[in-house]
Protein backbone atom coordinates (compact mmCIF):
# COMPACT_ATOMS: atom_id res chain seq x y z
CA UNK A 1 0.00 0.00 0.00
CA UNK A 2 1.55 3.28 -1.11
CA UNK A 3 -0.03 6.52 0.12
CA UNK A 4 1.04 9.96 -1.08
CA UNK A 5 -0.46 13.12 0.36
CA UNK A 6 0.32 16.75 0.97
CA UNK A 7 -0.21 19.02 3.93
CA UNK A 8 -3.09 21.49 4.14
CA UNK A 9 -2.58 23.98 1.36
CA UNK A 10 -0.17 26.85 0.88
CA UNK A 11 0.45 29.80 3.17
CA UNK A 12 -2.16 32.57 3.23
CA UNK A 13 0.36 35.07 1.91
CA UNK A 14 0.92 33.00 -1.29
CA UNK A 15 -1.21 33.27 -4.41
CA UNK A 16 -0.88 30.42 -6.93
CA UNK A 17 -2.05 30.15 -10.51
CA UNK A 18 -4.29 27.26 -11.54
CA UNK A 19 -4.70 27.66 -15.28
CA UNK A 20 -6.09 31.17 -15.69
CA UNK A 21 -7.43 31.29 -12.11
CA UNK A 22 -5.61 32.84 -9.14
CA UNK A 23 -5.91 30.85 -5.89
CA UNK A 24 -5.02 32.50 -2.58
CA UNK A 25 -3.35 30.19 -0.07
CA UNK A 26 -5.44 28.96 2.83
CA UNK A 27 -3.19 26.96 5.15
CA UNK A 28 -4.94 26.45 8.52
CA UNK A 29 -8.32 27.52 7.12
CA UNK A 30 -11.28 25.18 6.62
CA UNK A 31 -11.88 26.44 3.08
CA UNK A 32 -11.08 24.59 -0.16
CA UNK A 33 -7.78 26.49 -0.26
CA UNK A 34 -6.89 24.96 3.11
CA UNK A 35 -8.25 21.44 2.73
CA UNK A 36 -8.24 20.61 -1.00
CA UNK A 37 -4.91 18.81 -1.40
CA UNK A 38 -4.07 15.53 -3.12
CA UNK A 39 -4.06 12.07 -1.63
CA UNK A 40 -3.03 9.29 -3.99
CA UNK A 41 -3.31 5.63 -3.02
CA UNK A 42 -1.91 2.65 -4.88
CA UNK A 43 -2.29 -0.90 -3.65
CA UNK A 44 -1.58 -3.37 -6.44
CA UNK A 45 -4.53 -5.68 -6.94
CA UNK A 46 -6.74 -3.68 -4.55
CA UNK A 47 -7.15 -0.04 -5.59
CA UNK A 48 -8.91 0.50 -8.93
CA UNK A 49 -7.13 2.77 -11.39
CA UNK A 50 -8.61 6.15 -12.24
CA UNK A 51 -11.03 6.32 -9.31
CA UNK A 52 -11.49 9.82 -7.84
CA UNK A 53 -13.20 10.45 -4.50
CA UNK A 54 -14.26 13.71 -2.88
CA UNK A 55 -13.97 12.29 0.66
CA UNK A 56 -12.30 14.52 3.23
CA UNK A 57 -9.56 12.72 5.14
CA UNK A 58 -7.03 13.93 7.68
CA UNK A 59 -3.48 12.86 8.52
CA UNK A 60 -4.82 11.30 11.73
CA UNK A 61 -6.75 8.85 9.52
CA UNK A 62 -3.56 7.24 8.17
CA UNK A 63 -2.62 5.23 11.28
CA UNK A 64 -6.05 3.55 11.64
CA UNK A 65 -6.12 2.87 7.88
CA UNK A 66 -2.65 1.30 7.74
CA UNK A 67 -3.32 -0.69 10.91
CA UNK A 68 -6.59 -2.06 9.48
CA UNK A 69 -4.86 -2.91 6.18
CA UNK A 70 -2.27 -4.89 8.16
CA UNK A 71 -4.98 -6.69 10.13
CA UNK A 72 -4.11 -4.91 13.37
CA UNK A 73 -6.07 -2.57 15.62
CA UNK A 74 -4.83 1.01 15.89
CA UNK A 75 -4.00 2.13 19.43
CA UNK A 76 -5.38 5.63 18.96
CA UNK A 77 -8.75 7.29 19.34
CA UNK A 78 -7.79 9.90 16.74
CA UNK A 79 -8.71 9.39 13.11
CA UNK A 80 -10.87 6.92 11.25
CA UNK A 81 -9.86 4.28 8.76
CA UNK A 82 -10.51 5.11 5.11
CA UNK A 83 -9.64 1.54 4.03
CA UNK A 84 -13.18 0.95 2.68
CA UNK A 85 -12.62 3.77 0.17
CA UNK A 86 -9.47 2.06 -1.08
Amino acid sequence: LILFYSDNGTGKEITSRLGDKLVKGGKSLTTDAGTHVPCIANWKGTTPGGKVLDDLIDSTDFLPTIAEAAGAKAWTNDGRSFLPQL
